[in-house]
């Protein structure tokens, strides 16, 4: 008679949310072959198009699933936003797991398994990873570490810095039921989940491989609401240290100011890329000339100078965590 220790584990289900909205169709092919060839092979991919305009990129969905059922697609009559359209697309998660993953990135072939084995083998509840910076072209630009551990990542947080980049998000079902999905928090909403997670006693932490590509692109710096977006990540940084303080987190309330100026101004928009020049010396090991370009930036766009802080502040805490 067979024991049940003779029989094979089955590997669990990995439901992967891929929000979809305007990117470039080769981009979103290229996201999905990339999740679809994990080595990690037991898998549902929840496509959710939020732009009822976008038929082609519906009829490449088909396609796709004509070879490949593991894909569900959701395609809302209207545009819900990346909030409402998240939420919907985890109300129909059936995995054990739930992965994030944004239309124009791309997973490395083992980024599941890797992840899987790593969320157990660290008894944590949810796991990220370090990430590659791409070009349009997916041409690599540079790395980007993430700090590994809880404690440096609750660091962070506390400072107002995310510590896990949100399309790299592995998170077990049992977080997802006591979380109840996302809060309306624009363009802070992976912040103020990652802040609640933590909150209700969650162990989070990042794979130091990169195991995602993000593509870096002009719609990617040039976001509007930007100010929106300062103010309610600063919100949960309130938040998130009173709950330090206290033990008790309140969510905050998310503000929207309609009169705020666009980070799509030619003024921003320079600053915000002096500021990635910054970066990139910063990685390089150049900091003479990261600081040369900080200070452009915060010259040309005072807005930047939080921004600056941050990532001063990210810089001390991986050298007290090394």
């Amino acid at each position: 008679m067979e024991s049940s220790q003779d029989k094979p584990q089955q590997s669990p289900l990995v439901s992967v949310v891929l929000p979809i909205f305007n990117e470039e169709i080769s981009w979103v092919r290229i996201a999905l072959e990339s999740i679809l060839n994990q080595s990690h092979t037991n898998i549902e991919v929840i496509a959710a198009l939020d732009n009822p305009a976008r038929n082609d990129i519906l009829i490449l969905l088909n396609e796709i699933r004509e070879k490949d059922n593991r894909i569900k697609i959701l395609r809302n009559e209207q545009n819900l936003g990346l909030v409402a359209n998240l939420n919907k697309a985890l109300s129909i998660c059936t995995g054990s797991y739930i992965a994030r993953m944004d239309a124009d990135d791309i997973s490395t072939p083992v980024r599941l398994e890797v992840q899987l084995k790593y969320i157990l083998d660290h008894k944590l509840d949810l796991v990220g990873s370090s990430i590659n910076l791409v070009a349009q072209d997916g041409s690599f630009i540079k790395y980007k570490h993430k700090q590994e551990r809880h404690e440096a990542i609750v660091d962070l947080l506390k400072n107002g810095i995310m510590g896990i980049v949100h399309p790299t998000f592995l998170f077990n079902q049992n977080l997802l039921s006591k979380m109840n999905g996302y809060e309306f928090c624009q363009h802070a909403e992976d912040m103020e989940f990652l802040a609640r997670a933590i909150s209700h006693g969650f162990k989070v932490g990042n794979v130091q491989a990169p195991l995602l590509s993000v593509r870096h692109h002009p719609r990617s710096i040039t976001k509007s609401n930007t100010s929106n977006m300062i103010r309610n990540a600063k919100s949960v940084q309130n938040a998130f240290s009173n709950y330090l303080r206290c033990g008790i987190y309140t969510p905050p309330n998310p503000t929207q100011h309609s009169g705020s100026r666009p980070f799509g101004s030619k003024r921003l928009v320079a600053a915000k890329w002096l500021l990635h020049i910054g970066e990139l010396n910063s990685s390089r090991g150049d900091r003479i000339r990261s600081f040369v370009f900080y200070a452009l930036a915060i010259l040309i766009g005072p807005e930047m100078l939080r921004s600056v802080r941050l990532r001063l502040i990210e810089l001390l805490i991986s050298r007290k965590y090394r």
